[in-house]
């Protein structure tokens, strides 16, 4: 019988009261320490929800504007720029302005104040083995950046592999999740194997894997999530432990059908013979509103359970 596992990722709505502290914190009347408490005090909250639908998930990521601004601001070398953005959406994220990678200007594990982001930590520690450290791809960090015309994406995938491993080292974490915003365009995957070799990492990709090369990588990851589209599952089946599929919509307010998502991830597996299949979202989850978040929330664990 296949097994259906969810996954919670990325950067979560937040509700109307963090919102209002997180303004008042912009404005000076809140002090770095004490944002920072509220924050923690609600990640604690959320991560405790997406625990109790049986997923695997990520930190919901309150204290990251977007998702490459505390690698913009923390790291020597990358610069934040003009609003821009982000995709087809109607929010946006500060364009990286990237002359180089150095390595980054604090330790990400500890309260720190940084410009233009609210406070660090990066993450909240957790050792929970369903925990998976959040990371923006280098692929679609490079690609969605300003760069310097010498920089090339093997140095800057080199560098961000690097400093990610760094931040894993320093949290004692084992699993991380490495999300692309923006399909492939013939990258050479093997530049992640530093990476991978010593994680246990989820890829959650985007479009058609067809322009995307796995076999350099020599080893399956545990999971590759794909869109919906043809062989995508095939290939995503061949090249990890748990081929996912993105099968949840992060754009729409409107509830899915849990039976309907259920079905359509076991007509998934049994076409590529998976014995276990993620289900997941098409992006995370911050363009929606927090009580629709939390109604996807409990779609997903009606599917997996």
């Amino acid at each position: 019988m296949t097994e259906i596992k969810g996954l919670i990722y990325g950067t979560y709505p937040k509700n109307d009261e963090l919102r209002i502290k997180i303004g008042r914190w912009e404005r000076g009347v809140i002090k770095g320490q004490e944002i920072e408490a509220e924050i923690s005090r609600e990640k604690k909250v959320k991560t405790e929800l997406f625990r109790n639908t049986g997923s695997d998930y990520t930190d919901p990521l309150f204290n990251w504007y977007d998702i490459f601004r505390p690698f913009t601001c923390a790291t020597d070398g990358i610069a934040p720029g003009p609003l821009t953005r982000y995709k087809e959406t109607n929010t946006f994220y500060r364009l990286p302005e990237v002359d180089h990678v150095g390595r980054m200007k604090v330790n990400p594990s500890e309260f720190n104040e940084i410009e233009e982001n609210p406070p660090l930590p990066l993450f909240q520690g957790n050792s929970d083995p369903n925990y998976f450290a959040f990371f923006p791809s280098p692929f679609s960090f490079f690609k969605m950046s300003k760069v310097k015309e010498e920089a090339t994406v093997d140095q800057f995938t080199k560098g961000m592999i690097s400093i990610y491993s760094d931040i894993m080292k320093s949290y004692g974490f084992k699993n991380a999740l490495l999300f692309e915003s923006l399909p492939y365009q013939g990258e050479d995957l093997s530049l992640l194997l530093p990476f991978i070799e010593k994680f246990r990492t989820i890829l959650v990709t985007e479009g058609n894997l067809k322009f995307a090369d796995f076999t350099p990588l020599g080893k399956k990851l545990h999971s590759i999530a794909v869109t919906p589209e043809d062989r995508n599952m095939e290939i995503a089946t061949k090249h990890s432990s748990i081929p996912g599929i993105r099968a949840i919509d992060s754009h729409n307010t409107k509830i899915e059908e849990p039976g309907a998502v259920k079905q359509n991830a076991l007509d998934e597996a049994e076409k590529t013979g998976a014995d276990s299949i993620y289900v997941t979202f098409n992006d995370y989850l911050d363009f929606l509103p927090d009580s629709i978040a939390a109604k996807k929330l409990e779609m997903i664990k009606e599917v997996i359970n």
